[in-house]
């Protein structure tokens, strides 16, 4: 379920690099990423593992991989050899839009500083004055924030007692 945002908060940045714009293989990569990076792959692995040495082991000369184990080792190097590319071409397509994202946010930044140098020239107000009056009012409201912050998180805390 999407919901689609007003156009005036539409962030082409993130558009570039998010949807179906993704081809089959950054797709591929993703998920893949996402899946080998977890608790749930690493655990399922080590039993794999455990399985397959336990197996082996048990069955002496007569399993199909015997004690050193060398198609397990093989298996390993190959899944490693292939894994590890996939994980860093996912990787590089987010730092891709990490930095498309920090490009947005700078543009965004020099419009705001803009807009704030003509408002001030505007309201008559000398800038540094203008910038003052803008960081007293952004420290009240961050305060302002934080107290609502602790308010509600304290009192979903003590709730539950």
């Amino acid at each position: 379920m999407s919901r689609s945002m007003p156009s005036r908060f539409a962030n082409p940045a993130l558009e570039r690099h998010t949807g179906d714009e993704r081809d089959v293989g950054q797709r591929a990569a993703d998920a893949i990423a996402r899946r080998a990076g977890s608790w749930v792959f690493i655990f399922s692995f080590l039993a794999f593992l455990a399985v397959w040495m336990a197996y082996n082991g048990s069955r002496g000369s007569d399993g199909f991989d015997p004690y050193p184990f060398i198609l397990l080792n093989l298996v390993l190097s190959c899944l490693a050899a292939i894994q590890a590319p996939v994980i860093l071409m996912s990787q590089n397509r987010a730092d891709t839009k990490r930095t498309a994202l920090a490009e947005q946010d700078f543009a965004i930044n020099r419009r705001a500083e803009a807009e704030n140098r003509v408002l001030a020239q505007v309201l008559g107000l000398p800038l540094d004055e203008f910038e003052a009056r803008v960081e007293a009012e952004l420290a009240t409201a961050l305060m302002t924030d934080r107290m609502a912050h602790r308010t509600s998180a304290g009192g979903s805390s003590t709730a539950g007692r």
